[in-house]
């Protein structure tokens, strides 16, 4: 019984190598195919003329006027770009371009593009850049880092108005005042002295 079942697994075996060889042998057909396609289709390329096209199209309106280009977060996230040039110089690292913004900013930009006009937002993400130290003094150590679009987001109405002239920009307050933080860490002894007891 031993031999009929060894023979029977040598037969399977045969049978699963056969079937193993045949499936490399189509694949190498495929794969000559493949390049024979290619090489057809480059030669169909050399073969055909290629149309010329115009360095660029001029698309109109309805009424005829020239359709303005379509300002898109990624046009926002090159005058950020641009803004943190003239505030640290060409030296600064920055990284790759398609790197440098997660979709949360890029939807953050189309946000503001909805809200506001082209042209304002551009004009406040240069504001925004170049007031950024000041805006780190003013801040009193709470305020760090590089200008981003989370935090123009959430002043951004600040920042419109800025532009806008309708606000000022934050300035540093004088040395004797102190300015009142509610979210400091510090002990406050209670205003009036706790009774012993259950009171």
């Amino acid at each position: 019984m031993d031999e009929m079942v060894s023979s029977r697994e040598r037969e399977g075996l045969l049978a699963l190598r056969a079937r193993v060889e045949r499936a490399k042998a189509r694949t190498q057909e495929a794969k000559k195919a493949v390049v024979k396609r290619r090489a057809k289709r480059k030669v169909q390329e050399a073969a055909t003329p290629k149309p010329e096209v115009p360095l660029f199209t001029l698309t109109l309106t309805n009424d005829g006027q020239p359709k303005k280009p379509s300002i898109t977060c990624i046009d926002v996230r090159r005058w950020f770009r641009e803004g943190l040039r003239r505030l640290y110089g060409d030296n600064f690292a920055m990284p790759p371009e398609d790197e440098w913004w997660t979709v949360h900013e890029m939807s953050l930009a189309k946000k503001l593009l909805k809200q506001f006009e082209p042209a304002l937002v551009e004009k406040a993400v240069a504001h925004f850049c170049s007031t950024w130290n000041q805006r780190v003094e003013a801040a009193e150590g709470r305020l760090g880092g590089i200008p981003g679009m989370g935090l123009l987001w959430k002043i951004r109405e600040r920042v419109f108005a800025e532009v806008q002239g309708v606000a000022s920009v934050p300035v540093k307050p004088k040395e004797g005042r102190k300015r009142k933080d509610k979210n400091s860490d510090e002990y406050r002894p209670p205003k009036k002295p706790m009774d012993v007891g259950w009171g």
